[in-house]
């Protein structure tokens, strides 16, 4: 391995069990409070809740594109953390972060929860019936008088 190798990871691996755990305490913990905020804030988009798990893989694509656009040493760096925080994560909390076949894997995805202001949910691929389509959890706002998207 070359020194810029071994700096980049040896970097990493001192802010991840360092300074940042210190301010932060262990990834599992941080990066939890983080999806539960996150499914607070994202719920009426999400198919299904997001795992602690989820965001230091959310946050390596955040690095990865801003890489791409211009070379940054902290984006390897940050690379380098986000995966070894996964790791940690996965230690606590082994889960399998997505499914890829079955009920509600990716060939296979749940279909949207739709509520109606009519009482029978209209066909979500009829273009016609999209206009009446409201995510689950929401009132029809056009009703109150309230339709802040029209």
């Amino acid at each position: 391995m070359s020194d810029t190798k071994n700096h980049v990871l040896n970097e990493a691996h001192e802010l991840v069990h360092g300074a940042r755990e210190e301010a932060y305490s262990h990834p599992a913990d941080d990066f939890a409070r983080v999806a539960t905020m996150l499914n607070g804030l994202l719920a009426h988009k999400l198919r299904v809740p997001l795992t602690a798990l989820d965001w230091p893989l959310i946050m390596i694509v955040c690095k990865l594109a801003r890489q791409a656009h211009k070379y940054g040493h902290d984006n390897l760096v940050d690379i380098a953390g986000y995966a070894e925080c996964a790791a940690r994560v996965n230690e606590r909390e082994p889960k399998t972060p997505w499914k890829l076949s079955g009920e509600g894997g990716i060939d296979n995805p749940p279909r949207p929860v739709v509520q109606s202001p009519n009482s029978a949910v209209p066909d979500p691929c009829d273009p016609a019936g999209l206009q009446n389509l409201r995510p689950a959890g929401f009132q029809n706002m056009r009703r109150h008088g309230r339709n802040k998207w029209d």
